[in-house]
């Protein structure tokens, strides 16, 4: 088995010991072709049975995917006339056309299977966390995931350890956007929420200050950008309802808006009219084209200075510069 995605490889190869076990191999044995291997031990460790098992396994990892001329020939042979006894399986990583058209691996495809795991398309990442979710008891909403697949995107290893903290995180087993937020970016002294708290209150200095802090800990903007959006989506909603006629205690009921969060909004709401949250849903909406790379200006230092001016813009309608992307 070989490929580009390590966690696959790996969960694959722990299927198989699984299987291998279940059909009585009772013996493992694992050996490491690097520099200076004995080529010998191929042969040994597949004819030779231990007293107490009646099958084994038997992995070879190659992490150059190119086993030279003794590692060829030892292949080979092993090819031709396999142990029906020992299940041998040879892991590597990613091999280009000249090594999967190499005599060796040639050879061990027509005695056995060669199993590929190349990267997955973007288009079924999405999916695929979520069964990885699935499989841990977890379960989220559409934007929970939306987010956590644009984040983790090309990376499984990464995604399949941020599962496992969440298992940890949710012994309820529902993810929540604030939880996914705060385990990310739980090493911030000044959190994303805090931030999106703080504009709200309309307090500039100090959410410019905040925001200066989540970047220089390390937080990525893709945080602070849904946390706004999140918010800013609300908001625009809840203008709506308010300017329709709505009772503000009925409204704020309706937006799940308890009663420590009330002074914060509520202060939003005074600063900004319906068209104003619009506009503000214009601004993030070009801020993320800007930050996944499709608008006129997408380098690091870019998509910081475009938060800043969300963050100025929500403090004071109309202040904050207008972009050539957000106009």
């Amino acid at each position: 088995m070989f490929g580009e995605e390590d966690l696959l490889v790996e969960e694959s190869l722990q299927a198989l010991r699984v299987r291998a076990r279940d059909a009585g191999a009772d013996e493992r044995l694992s050996l490491l072709a690097g520099p200076g291997f004995d080529w010998g031990q191929i042969k040994a460790s597949t004819q030779t049975l231990s007293l107490f098992a009646e099958r084994r396994l038997v992995e070879l990892r190659l992490p150059s995917g190119r086993p030279g001329e003794a590692g060829t020939k030892a292949l080979v042979e092993y090819s031709e006339q396999p142990d029906p006894d020992t299940t041998f399986v040879v892991i590597c990583g990613r091999l280009d056309t000249a090594q999967r058209n190499a005599k060796w691996f040639k050879a061990l495809s027509s005695a056995g299977v060669a199993v590929d795991h190349r990267s997955l398309p973007a288009e079924q990442f999405p999916s695929w966390l979520n069964s990885r979710l699935a499989q841990h008891g977890l379960k989220t909403d559409a934007e929970v995931l939306r987010w956590l697949a644009h984040t983790l995107e090309g990376n499984l290893l990464a995604a399949a350890q941020e599962v496992e903290k969440l298992a940890l995180a949710c012994p309820d087993g529902n993810v929540t956007m604030e939880v996914v937020l705060d385990q990310v970016a739980d090493h911030a002294r000044f959190s994303v929420f805090n931030l999106v708290e703080t504009v709200l209150q309309g307090s500039l200095t100090k959410g410019l200050r905040i925001l200066q802090r989540i970047r220089s800990e390390g937080v990525e903007p893709i945080l602070v950008l849904w946390a706004l959006t999140r918010e800013i989506r609300m908001l625009a909603a809840l203008a709506q309802v308010l300017a329709a006629g709505r009772p503000r205690g009925q409204a704020f009921q309706q937006f799940n808006i308890w009663a420590r969060r009330a002074p914060a909004v509520s202060a939003a709401l005074s600063r900004h009219t319906p068209d104003s949250w619009q506009n503000l849903m214009t601004r993030l909406a070009a801020t993320d084209r800007q930050l996944k790379g499709r608008g006129p200006s997408s380098s690091h230092h870019d998509i910081w200075l475009a938060l800043e001016h969300l963050c100025v813009e929500i403090c004071m309608p109309g202040c904050a510069p207008v972009t050539p992307n957000a106009a």
